[in-house]
Parts: structure tokens; sequence; C-alpha cells
């Protein structure tokens, strides 16, 4: 067991998704088809951001091996709709795979392609790793002069957090399980870099049953102090507490409202998907 002043290390066991782009690109019908292996034609529009679980077993690259493993993803799944883009920001951060998906049957001015790639550089700095994907490729007779115009214009040293470009169909499947596929293993490569403290991954699915709702209202935001507190329960002391938090955050376990007063506290906001309910509202 590898161990540090933390303690007890081990590999994360987390990873974010996030699922950006146009209104109507096809981003639920997307990751419910990775999800659930099927096409499914009528979906809501997302409003805000919706929130899965994703565990796929996957089998994934080790250096010159092929090893077999199971995958577990905070799926957050943006609004297309531009009203939410200064909401979306705040959830703009390290460590995530972000997928920006564009229908391919669109002109590429509007993709909003260029918007994201620099929102996420400006949020999420180097770690972030992101995939191109244009879907109704069934749509689409010259689908590979597109898919070539798109990897000179993005993937390239302009672009570095850019680790691929991929076009799919929902409708008939094409190419889904190969996205599903580069996702687990882009995931899988960071993974592997970070080493997390045993006491921080048990925090994760135990600080919404432990964190009360402060106050009169039911709101379900913590003072900074009082969140350590809460993080004390796992062994996680005054020093390590900056650190748990970021993971938290960085999983999209949690919100750290560093920089945004929220109702007169700045704090730690422990149900991501109740504060994207009350900003959309």
């Amino acid at each position: 067991m590898v161990k540090d002043r933390f303690g007890a290390l081990k590999q994360s066991t987390q990873s974010r998704l996030c699922l950006v782009g146009l209104e109507g690109s096809g981003k639920t019908t997307l990751f419910t088809h990775m999800k659930t292996g099927k096409f499914q034609k009528k979906i809501k529009p997302t409003r805000g951001i919706s929130f899965e679980t994703w565990m796929p077993k996957s089998e994934v690259h080790e250096g010159n091996k092929v090893v077999s493993t199971k995958m577990s993803f905070n799926v957050w799944d943006f609004s297309g709709c531009e009203d939410y883009r200064i909401l979306h920001q705040l959830f703009v951060s390290e460590g995530a795979v972000y997928v920006i998906v564009w229908n391919l049957a669109l002109d590429e001015s509007r993709s909003t392609i260029a918007y994201w790639l620099n929102t996420i550089a400006a949020h999420a700095g180097p770690t972030a790793q992101v995939l191109i994907v244009g879907t109704h490729l069934d749509n689409l007779k010259d689908s590979e002069k597109v898919m070539e115009m798109l990897e000179r214009k993005y993937y390239n040293d302009r672009y570095p957090s850019v680790r691929g470009v991929m076009a799919v169909s929902c409708s008939n499947g094409q190419n889904i399980d190969r996205l599903s596929k580069k996702i687990c293993q882009l995931a899988y490569d960071y993974r592997r870099s970070i080493m997390v403290p045993t006491s921080f991954q048990k925090a994760i699915n135990a600080i919404p049953k432990e964190i009360p709702r402060e106050g009169s209202t039911p709101a379900p935001i913590m003072e900074l102090h009082n969140f350590d507190k809460v993080l004390a329960k796992f062994g996680i002391d005054e020093v390590q507490a900056t650190a748990a938090l970021r993971y938290l955050s960085s999983v999209g376990a949690v919100v750290h409202l560093q920089l945004l007063q929220f109702d007169d506290v700045v704090g730690v906001i422990t149900d991501p998907a109740w504060f994207v309910e009350v900003y959309s509202d």
C-alpha cells in the first residue's frame, strides 16, 4: 500500500464525464445509447444540467497489456441552451473528460466547438481531455471531408486538450462502442496518474448522508469551516481539507463556491443537482 503524509493512497476510482454542445446536437441521445446500447428517439431537452452515473466495463490499454476494468463516471449532461452558459462555466473544472457534440448535418460555424474549447481551456486548464464528436453520421454523404476539416481545424497544437475527433450515428449505433472505449481509455489513463488518500474516496459516497441542511432553508450548502468538520469524520484533517475539497469538486461530488456568493454563504454545495435546479428557475 502506497503512503504519503495523507496516509494510505490508492488510484482514483472516480471520473467525471461532461457532455457539452449546441442545443439539439444529440448529447442526451448519444449518452443514452452509450449507457443502454439502444437508440431512444424521443428524449426531452435537457434543462440546465442533468446528472447520471455510468459504470461501463471496458478493456483498456495499460502499457503493452490489455486489461478489463469497471469504470465509474459522474456524468454531467449540459443543456445546449445559451441561457445556461453562465451556469455551465461554474461547473467546468479540471480532470474531466469533455465531449463536445455537434450535429454533422449543420454548418460548422454554428457548432459552438470553438466556444467550448476556449471555455474548457480557461476554466479547466491542461488536465481537461476533450473529444469532438459529430452526430447524425448516417445523414451525411461527405462525412470524410467534414471530419478531415475538423481535424485540421481543432486537432492541432492550438488546442492541446483535444484527444480526438470522431463521428457517430445514434440511430444505427455506428462508432458508439468505439467512442465509449475512447472515453474509458482517456479516463483510465488520467486516473492512473492520480493517487488519492483512501479517506477521500470514502468521503465521496458518505458525505451526502453526513451533511445536515443548515439553517431554516433546505439548501444543501455548508460554510467551509463546517464542511471541514464533516471531513474530519473520515480522518481528513485541516491540512488535508483543501486537497480533499479539490478532489471532490473535480469528480463532481460537490461544488466549491470559492468565488461565488450565494445566499450570503461562500462555501460548499453538497448536492450539485439542487443548485442547478434552483439556478434554472
